[in-house]
């Protein structure tokens, strides 16, 4: 029997095709199959007018950059000769951005390492260049780019190490085609020996620039506690707490807003979801154990605001302590919240499971394939999705072994789905 508030469609045994209603795979190369798609890696998948750009490691462990017209399955691929510092460090990941006049940007390959960044002389150029940002880069991990309303980039990096590290915010310009620092360690963690680590940067709908993350105390990731809030109204510039008051910067351990109190080893998993509802109010999507302890079952968990006060709700109902994917989160114009991850419960599937009550408490799950992707956690194109209302996903089996396997786009679209739900396609 199922838990109270949680609807299967498509059940997994009767799962008689491939593919999920409103879901497509688009082929793009192999790539490198130990790692290349965690979801701390924000920005893998962009678009910019009528182009879709990807960035990852191919089977020969170099950084890949490739290109479609939406809608396509042909995609133009530039192989670079750049690598990650260490192919086997599933930190160094491969992030993308493209600013506001087509160019290219991208950062690859480090763990505490200097920056590697390289961009592109001309709008829609795959060919890139290796070059400097504003040459104090000395230690980087977690590179993401955040496209600004205005076509500038915010690029946010970790300086330090797990347990002990600032968050960093540069700025592209295109008005000087130069980057700047906004701020040097806008949270800081260094001299407290913490680190924040960021759930999804977003923005609402009047260009706030929303963040949330919790604590870790030392490398291990049962140190995480609590979850945390800040947004700013002018890029990064300053920052405000959620429901009034402004911090003083750096942001630190000690004045950092709590929004949801969590003790240490309580299974809280960093580096999540976050999105804004169509009311402009937060939800975040991570996983933890709601009992507390490392031995209670974890659970896909979304965090909101009603407007007044931060609730807390399960999206799954698993029985195990084993970890699933990251997850993220988005929602549509008809302010339902779609979630999205990989369930090791079920074999490494890729699970979405979507929402249209307003408490946040009745969830449908829906399997979006049935072939089992081992380690991977969703990363998706967040420029398609705001403007199409199309969710599209970096699709690969990561089998841990070196080699490659089939990197694909996964493009799911809501309306298809629910086109033939409607007409009895899918059950419940």
């Amino acid at each position: 029997m199922l838990a109270a508030g949680l609807v299967v469609l498509m059940p997994f045994a009767a799962l008689s095709q491939a593919l999920a209603p409103g879901v497509k795979l688009v082929p793009v190369t192999k790539g490198y199959s130990v790692y290349n798609t965690a979801s701390y890696n924000r920005h893998s998948l962009t678009t910019f007018q009528t182009n879709q750009y990807f960035a990852f490691y191919n089977s020969a462990e170099n950084l890949v950059l490739a290109r479609r017209a939406l809608g396509t399955t042909n995609w133009q691929i530039h192989e670079t000769r750049f690598q990650p510092n260490s192919p086997t460090d599933g930190h160094d990941i491969a992030s993308i951005g493209v600013d506001g006049e087509g160019v290219v940007h991208v950062a690859w390959g480090m763990h505490a390492q200097p920056l590697n960044y390289a961009r592109a002389a001309t709008s829609e150029s795959l060919e890139v260049t290796r070059r400097p940002m504003t040459g104090t880069e000395h230690s980087v991990t977690y590179p993401q780019f955040v496209n600004l309303p205005d076509g500038d980039l915010l690029f946010i990096y970790r300086s330090g190490s797990s347990g002990s590290g600032d968050t960093v915010l540069n700025r592209w310009h295109l008005s000087t085609h130069t980057w700047s620092r906004i701020q040097n360690k806008f949270i800081e963690g260094i001299s407290s020996s913490v680190n924040a680590y960021p759930n999804f940067a977003c923005f609402d709908s009047q260009t706030n620039l929303h963040f949330s993350w919790c604590w870790r105390d030392t490398p291990d990731f049962n140190s995480n506690h609590d979850i945390l809030y800040a947004w700013s109204p002018d890029f990064g510039v300053t920052w405000k707490k959620w429901g009034g008051g402004d911090y003083t910067l750096p942001i630190r351990q000690g004045t950092a807003q709590i929004i949801l109190p969590m003790r240490t080893r309580n299974m809280l998993m960093n580096q999540c979801g976050m999105t804004m509802d169509r009311n402009d109010l937060p939800i975040i999507a991570a996983w933890w154990a709601p009992a507390g302890g490392t031995e209670n079952p974890v659970q896909i968990m979304v965090l909101w605001n009603d407007g007044k006060t931060w609730h807390t709700n399960p999206v799954t109902h698993r029985k195990s302590n084993s970890w699933p994917g990251r997850p993220i989160v988005v929602t549509d114009q008809a302010n339902r919240v779609f979630v999205v991850y990989g369930e090791t419960e079920q074999g490494g599937r890729p699970m979405l499971a979507w929402t249209d009550d307003p408490q946040r408490a009745k969830w449908n799950l829906l399997q979006l394939t049935s072939e089992s992707l081992g380690r991977w956690e969703p990363v998706y194109d967040p420029q398609e999705w705001d403007r199409e209302g199309k969710l599209h996903l970096f699709y690969q089996n990561i089998t841990g072994n070196s080699g490659g396997t089939m990197v694909s786009v996964l493009e799911f679209d809501p309306a298809a789905y629910f086109r033939s739900l409607a007409a009895g396609g899918a059950t419940q």
